[in-house]
């Protein structure tokens, strides 16, 4: 995005949120808050990639520990390994990447709402809102999937409370940490990639946004110099028709 989009951006939202604290539309996000989501969906895109680091360093000790240790203490050992590590954090850090990109994508259906309601002249050639929409799904979806590798459910993984204690479970044998681990990888995967698409669509919405308001006051610059050319002719003639003193 140019330099001009972007200050167009800056305006345009601020310009958004202004209306609608005046009573336009209920419910608007903050300006902030929207300005703030390239910013955000790269910072999650990253902690995901951190959390497959963390799991797959744990996995790699892990099974350093099951070749080491015999099989009646293994499950014992493995839970204070578990434990130790701090594992548990690390999913519930997974989650919340998975929440807040469900929140950044309501927020940004949101925002494209409320633009069309604000501008109904805007029309995009690229259907955002059901974007995110189908966004929403594919990455529940690609939740699910993963959950399904180690026989549980999405809702397992929906609040902290009914993942800790499916993590607790599982924590108790080797075996059960190595099916945990699979699945927190393959959803760490899942989000680096769609929070890259999710960027992308956001990036592409502001700049059809930003585009439009530029092109609106373009209309508008070209109206008023008419207007103050038309005035200047006046003011000359009526100069030229003065009678002499």
């Amino acid at each position: 995005m140019n330099n001009k989009l972007k200050g167009v951006a800056a305006a345009l939202y601020f310009t958004l949120a202004g209306q609608a604290h005046a009573g336009a539309i209920a419910g608007a996000t903050e300006p902030t808050q929207i300005l703030n989501n390239v910013t955000l969906i790269a910072s999650y895109a990253e902690q995901a990639q951190q959390t497959i680091t963390q799991i797959n360093q744990y996995q790699a000790m892990l099974r350093n520990l099951m070749n080491s240790t015999p099989s009646e203490l293994l499950g014992q050992v493995a839970g204070a390994l578990w434990s130790d590590s701090n594992m548990t954090q690390t999913f519930k850090d997974l989650q919340t990447i998975v929440m807040a990109g469900q929140k950044v994508s309501y927020t940004l259906s949101n925002a494209e709402t409320m633009f069309k309601q604000l501008h109904p002249g805007y029309g995009s050639a690229f259907d955002f809102k059901n974007g995110y929409k189908s966004w929403s799904q594919n990455t529940l979806g690609a939740v699910q999937n993963a959950m399904s590798v180690m026989g549980a459910h999405v809702q397992n993984f929906a609040t902290e409370e009914s993942m800790v204690k499916e993590l607790s479970r599982r924590s108790q044998s080797a075996v059960g940490q190595l099916q945990a681990l699979q699945a927190g990888n393959d959803i760490g995967v899942a989000m680096v990639g769609q929070m890259q698409s999710l960027r992308q669509m956001q990036m592409a919405q502001l700049q059809q946004q930003s585009a439009y308001i530029a092109s609106q006051q373009d209309r508008t610059d070209v109206g008023d110099t008419a207007v103050q050319n038309e005035f200047g002719k006046i003011r000359s003639g009526r100069v030229k028709n003065l009678p002499p003193q």
